[in-house]
């Protein structure tokens, strides 16, 4: 007896009179031994079939194990449906050797050639060989039960994923602060800021602090409850000074604002994290990179490069972990300082991502204002070309009529570390130009220092990282920027080394 069951719609109509009347003939051609049963409310459209010899119309069943009992071997043979087919999966949980349409199985991880017939006349044929040959119907109750045991497994993990997935939470992007994020008047602190309002549409964000923290530094997270979590490192707590539980619990109610501790490790295998966003490198990371953290998606700032090089750090050791993360993204807003880098993470992507989505208004505030502004020349160097920033300010000093002198600012250093290292001595005695210098920290510490906006700008660092917050604000509020190549700077460095008109 072979069975066929569904609900009354078309579909499950039409399939099953299809297959009643294709596979009939053959059977009566045989003289097979072969009677189909039908059940199920679509028996109220099929009365025509129960005039045919070999088919009987069970109809509606109160309990569907009435019509499994009934019958030797279930038959799916839908050659068209929508969906999943849940006639199929019922079939194959009553352990009953099965028959069926590879349509009907679509989704269903079955391997025997009778469970994915091509054609109604395979499904014919597969009946026409059990109808003689009862033995093998033990091979299709084997494969049914494997195929019912590999299914169970599959539900099961694919419950634990999600179970697992609804514990973590949503799913989180972390962004690991760095100090001068603390500087809440300062492009850095502003650059973050923009970048968070942004993500926070995208995903939960949760912001990773492993630098030690007082209550006044962390008033940079007022806003966060309503933006994303605040977690602190251990480092972060162990370097504010606090060693047992009291202390620690003590030290986080100070602050003013909920935080958790935990180390990045914990936290990225406690929750789904999309992706993490570097301002910082994590000290335990300097420990090693767990293999859970390997895969996550990782963007870092190219400024971390520029940062720890300016402490005379090993700065290869200290990038290191980022060479362990398999999918790496270097960011910066200029391909050619990005290039300047590439040699130390070869294997990262590069990303041009502008600092600003929109320029601070401090900036458009004092930089647009219609009231008359001392404009001053600024000149943009590094300490290795301090000699040729010299000539240039003394040039400018002479062409341009302004109330103050051109401000040379020097990356990576301060002033005194640059005359202690430098040899030029006709600079060094000049005051005047020691006194118009100063530090990318000083120039960019706090946004009210930027009330003047610049006559020019003169960038002759060959596009250092440093400047690249300062550098995209100038682009955007349409400072002019002389920025000779790299090649350039080279020749205007070796003349100053030589017999030339241009020493002071």
């Amino acid at each position: 007896m072979l069975g066929i069951i569904g609900a009354r719609n078309n579909i499950n109509v039409r399939n099953t009179w299809r297959f009643v009347e294709e596979v009939l003939p053959k059977f009566r051609k045989y003289l097979a031994p072969i009677k189909i049963k039908l059940a199920g409310s679509m028996c109220d459209d099929l009365d025509g079939l129960e005039k045919m010899a070999g088919v009987e119309l069970m109809g509606r069943v109160e309990n569907v194990d009435d019509f499994y009992a009934a019958i030797d071997l279930a038959l799916v043979p839908m050659t068209f449906s929508t969906g999943l087919k849940i006639k199929a999966v019922e079939a194959i949980a009553t352990g009953l050797p099965l028959i069926a349409h590879k349509h009907a199985m679509e989704g269903i991880p079955v391997s025997h050639p009778a469970h994915k017939c091509e054609s109604l006349d395979k499904i014919a044929e597969y009946c026409l060989d059990l109808a003689f040959d009862r033995t093998m119907l033990a091979d299709l109750v084997e494969a049914t039960q494997a195929t019912y045991i590999t299914m169970v497994r599959q539900i099961e993990g694919a419950m634990n994923e999600t179970i697992a997935r609804i514990l973590k939470g949503r799913p989180i992007t972390i962004i690991v602060i760095n100090e001068a994020f603390f500087n809440k008047n300062s492009p850095v602190y502003e650059h973050t800021v923009q970048t968070i309002y942004y993500l926070k549409h995208l995903t939960e964000l949760v912001f990773y602090v492993d630098t030690p923290l007082d209550a006044k530094r962390a008033s940079a997270f007022e806003w966060h409850d309503a933006i994303g979590k605040v977690v602190l490192s251990a480092h972060a707590v162990s370097a504010s000074g606090q060693v047992d539980s009291k202390q620690q619990k003590n030290y986080l109610a100070s602050l003013g604002v909920s935080y958790s501790v935990s180390s990045l490790e914990e936290l990225c295998n406690e929750r789904q994290v999309i992706a993490l966003w570097l301002l910082d490198i994590p000290k335990e990371l300097a420990n090693g990179l767990a293999p859970s953290l390997r895969q996550i998606p990782v963007y870092a700032m190219a400024n971390i490069i520029q940062t720890y090089r300016a402490q005379d750090l090993a700065i290869t050791e200290i990038l290191r972990p980022l060479k362990l993360f398999s999918n790496l993204t270097l960011i910066n807003c200029s391909l050619s300082a990005l290039s300047q880098e590439r040699y130390l993470l070869p294997d990262a992507k590069m990303a041009i991502v502008p600092y600003w989505r929109q320029l601070p208004w401090h900036i458009k505030d004092y930089w647009t204002s219609a009231e008359p502004q001392e404009k001053r020349v600024i000149i943009l160097t590094r300490r290795t070309l301090t000699s040729l920033a010299y000539t240039l300010w003394n040039i400018c000093v002479n062409l341009f009529e302004v109330a103050n002198d051109p401000l040379v600012c020097i990356a990576e250093e301060t002033i005194q570390n640059v005359v202690n290292h430098n040899n030029s001595e006709t600079w060094k005695q000049d005051s005047n130009f020691i006194a118009a210098t100063t530090s990318l920290d000083d120039l960019m510490s706090n946004f009210q220092a930027w009330d003047k906006r610049p006559l020019l700008v003169i960038d002759i660092s060959n596009k250092h990282l440093d400047f690249a917050i300062y550098r995209e604000t100038l682009k955007r509020a349409g400072v002019l920027i002389i920025t000779p190549d790299s090649d350039v700077n080279a020749s205007f460095h070796n003349i100053l080394r030589g017999d030339s008109d241009l020493r002071p």
